[in-house]
């Protein structure tokens, strides 16, 4: 029963869905794409609210990228087929107007999905929070107003005329590039994803099997080690950046160089005290592993 009704709910809550109301529109006001203008209009919201939400999201990097999904999964008014769905089945309109839809399709599948591809992969925590937050205030919304607006009606659609494309000022443009742009590098500049890394250990104890860092290079300091009272292998790596190791004084080890030897890495042994340790050193595919 649950199960059946959740699935009822969604499946209403994609048949209500807003639809973008384009700017050529006689009543509307959207400023870009009629996002922030359609959602308004099916949730009886202030669309200038709903702008400046994306306006303050674009601060922490992820509202562009959720603005140009709305775009690709809400239909431009008065039709019923969105890009994204245009993907899946052939929308119903003309053939020129089917053409441009599906391409935007496409483009849309490439932008939207690298945005959240590399969104994921810099702030995954936020792209997380973002993608439930926004689910959820859907679902409030569409509980607050479940029958959508009469002009939004199957019926209605197909009476009205399509709206035609109004060319935007390059202002416009602009004002999205440099969001996009702006969004990106914080989000950048928030994750960690460039910081080198650097670990000085003293102790086996404190030893830890592998120590990795992503573009930022991964440096590793062992010249204190205390002798290890049992054998231990370590691997320090670097996918995209350098990886290096200050060799330990004391301790009895065996250096590899997974990427063959160079002159900033050469394999060798060390005849120390304890037990041996096998340090194992991988650069990335932009860096280069060293060793002293």
């Amino acid at each position: 029963m649950i199960n059946s009704m959740s699935t009822n709910t969604f499946s209403q809550m994609l048949a209500t869905r807003p639809a973008r109301l384009p700017r050529a529109m006689e009543d509307s006001n959207a400023k870009i794409a009629g996002v922030c203008e359609g959602i308004g209009f099916r949730f009886q919201i202030d669309p200038l609210l709903l702008r400046v939400i994306f306006v303050g999201l674009s601060f922490i990097g992820i509202g562009p990228l959720l603005y140009c999904t709305l775009w690709w999964l809400m239909p431009r008014y008065p039709l019923e087929t969105s890009p994204a769905q245009s993907l899946l089945q052939y929308p119903d309109a003309e053939k020129e107007r089917a053409s441009r839809l599906r391409a935007g399709g496409w483009i849309g599948l490439a932008v939207v999905g690298a945005g959240w591809m590399f969104f994921m992969l810099l702030a995954r925590f936020i792209a997380l929070i973002g993608i439930v937050v926004i689910g959820a205030l859907w679902w409030l919304l569409y509980l607050r107003h479940p029958d959508q607006p009469q002009a939004l009606t199957p019926e209605v659609r197909k009476e009205a005329a399509p709206v035609p494309h109004r060319r935007r000022w390059p202002w416009v443009t602009a004002v999205c590039v440099l969001m996009i742009g702006t969004g990106a590098a914080i989000a950048i500049a928030q994750s960690s994803l460039f910081e080198s890394h650097y670990e000085h250990v003293d102790q086996a104890s404190a030893l830890e099997s592998e120590y990795t860092s992503d573009f930022g290079s991964m440096n590793l300091d062992l010249q204190d080690l205390q002798p290890l009272k049992k054998s231990q292998t370590v691997l320090v790596q670097s996918r995209y950046g350098n990886a290096g190791v200050i060799l330990p004084n004391k301790t009895n080890y065996e250096l590899e160089c997974l990427d063959g030897n160079t002159p900033q890495c050469q394999s060798t042994t060390h005849k120390g005290k304890g037990a041996l340790l096998t340090i194992k050193v991988s650069s990335g595919r932009f860096g280069h592993a060293w060793v002293e």
